[in-house]
């Protein structure tokens, strides 16, 4: 059942830690038009910390809403830089 699946994935997005988060919004890409279930856990995810997450959010946001184009931005570059130069090493 795929609502099941989703429903997890779902779940993930609340609790898991940020590499989960990411795998899972990986696999509700691939998911299709069923993954619009757990939208909301979609976009918080993307509120979260990361710019990776913060991307992948935006775009499997849009794919299901139909807003996006393979011209549409979804990864901020500068936010990216950033992330990276202020990491801890």
């Amino acid at each position: 059942d795929a609502g099941a699946g989703v429903a997890a994935l779902g779940d993930l997005l609340k609790n898991a830690a940020m590499p989960v988060k990411l795998q899972a919004l990986n696999a509700l890409t691939w998911v299709g038009p069923v993954a619009s279930a757990v939208l909301p856990a979609i976009r918080a995810a993307g509120a979260g910390v990361g710019e990776p997450l913060r991307s992948a959010s935006l775009y499997l946001s849009l794919s299901l809403e139909g807003g996006y184009t393979p011209t549409t931005p979804v990864f901020d570059n500068a936010a990216f830089l950033r992330s990276v130069t202020s990491a801890p090493r």
